[in-house]
């Protein structure tokens, strides 16, 4: 079928009671891969006419992402979403529905209050953008530096993407709802170290292009990642970190004081 593939070596752990469970990251394990289907479907909207023709929109405009309308959930039950570990407040997620030998990207878009159109196109091309990526979906969803960064330059490939697919549908554009501050943080990185370590990290799932970039300033980018601050201040506390002319203990007392690390 469309969009399976053989899974990984190390995705070969027995599969659990649930039909579907999260496994921190972004892989969904199922007893087999229908099944997963099964249930990701139950606890979701039927398939709708208006949103096979958004996906063909999208498909249409984009035809290197991986999405499909069967492989796009509308997820209204509470269960379900708590069985994802997604909040409800959350606008989506790219997963990877596998069995241990075989493996399905999904879509899943949030739509406990309903999805209108403009932010479904949003919010799919984002999770599909993730897909395509493929990397960023192993790795651990508490590596929170690296979702920083995955998610910035997620979103800024995804909002041009989308606004392409609105002006098609003859819909309003998109600002983007989500992820400014990464966006400002990729922005400030890529100024000063271009994009290709953040397209090895988001392809790969591998930090090593961005540790090497950062250099001695990457110990100090985790601290930040993982201190309990809320997340608008580590994020500006990293951009701060990346557009520093120098670093030094000054420049890192700085930031520690600011986040009372």
């Amino acid at each position: 079928a469309e969009g399976e593939r053989p899974a990984p070596a190390d995705a070969a752990a027995n599969a659990p009671t649930p039909a579907v469970a999260a496994t921190g990251n972004g892989l969904l394990r199922a007893p087999t891969v229908a099944a997963g289907l099964e249930a990701l479907r139950a606890g979701s909207y039927p398939l709708h006419p208006e949103v096979a023709r958004l996906v063909q929109a999208i498909r249409a405009r984009h035809p290197g992402l991986p999405i499909s309308p069967d492989r796009v959930f509308l997820v209204h039950d509470r269960a379900l979403l708590q069985a994802l570990e997604l909040p409800e407040e959350a606008a989506g997620a790219a997963r990877i529905v596998t069995d241990g030998k075989t493996e399905v990207p999904v879509v899943v878009i949030v739509a406990l209050n309903g999805v209108p159109a403009d932010q479904f196109v949003e919010f799919s091309v984002h999770e599909a953008v993730h897909l395509m990526d493929d990397g960023i979906l192993r790795v651990p969803h508490d590596a929170q530096l690296l979702h920083f960064f995955a998610e910035g330059w997620t979103q800024k490939r995804a909002v041009d993407m989308a606004n392409g697919v609105l002006d098609g549908l003859g819909l309003a554009r998109t600002p983007g709802r989500a992820y400014h501050k990464e966006i400002a943080l990729i922005e400030a990185f890529s100024a000063a170290h271009g994009t290709a370590a953040l397209d090895s990290l988001v392809r790969t799932g591998s930090e090593s292009d961005l540790r090497r970039a950062l250099g001695p300033r990457w110990v100090m980018a985790e601290r930040i990642a993982s201190a309990r601050a809320p997340r608008e201040k580590r994020l500006n506390a990293l951009i701060a970190l990346v557009n520093a002319g120098s670093y030094g203990p000054a420049e890192e007392r700085a930031l520690a004081d600011y986040l009372n690390l």
